[in-house]
């Protein structure tokens, strides 16, 4: 599994020495993953504590899928290393662009992503907020014109003044009749 992702002198497998060591990396991999797994709280499938919900293995799964899911097939064998065809060919810059086409797919946790939503989400609040104070504001400022203009015309005692008041009141569309 793990130990057949790596290239030795052109070698898909490991031989002598280097198996050992692979193989020594590979178990520390997995106590450290098993340490992390508890430190998550992520629990075994059943009682008898011989799988763990998420494994390695897991991992390897969700790549295949991904991948696959995403129409790159070929690829999805290729970067698993689960296979080499021997008619599926792209260069190394054809497999780098590849995987840069299918990393966001890939990756849990981009924190320079998060990082830039989050700061856009705050630049769109703080336009809002600019907005909402420029509301209000606009508001206040109405609503002083609105008193400023009932006290006028409660002062108002000519009749024809306080139709002249409401035609210009209606013409400029502040006092609308209709609804």
């Amino acid at each position: 599994m793990f130990a057949s992702s790596f290239s030795f002198n052109g070698n898909s497998k490991p031989k002598g020495e280097e198996y050992k060591i692979v193989m020594k990396l590979y178990v520390t991999l997995v106590h450290q993953f098993d340490k992390i797994l508890d430190q998550l709280g992520i629990d075994y499938e059943d009682a008898t504590k011989r799988r763990r919900k998420i494994t390695l293995h897991s991992f390897r799964r969700f790549v295949k899928t991904t991948i696959s899911d995403l129409g790159y097939q070929d690829f999805s064998e290729f970067f698993i290393r689960h296979s080499e065809s021997t008619y599926w060919r792209k260069s190394e810059k054809e497999k780098v662009m590849l995987f840069q086409k299918i990393e966001p797919y890939l990756t849990f946790l981009n924190q320079t992503s998060l990082e830039r939503k989050g700061a856009d989400i705050q630049t769109k609040l703080e336009e809002r907020d600019k907005e909402i104070a420029d509301i209000k504001s606009r508001f206040d400022l109405m609503q002083s014109q609105m008193q400023s203009l009932i006290s006028s015309l409660g002062n108002i005692q000519d009749q024809s003044q306080i139709n002249q008041m409401a035609k210009t009141l209606y013409n400029t569309k502040i006092l609308n009749t209709k609804k």
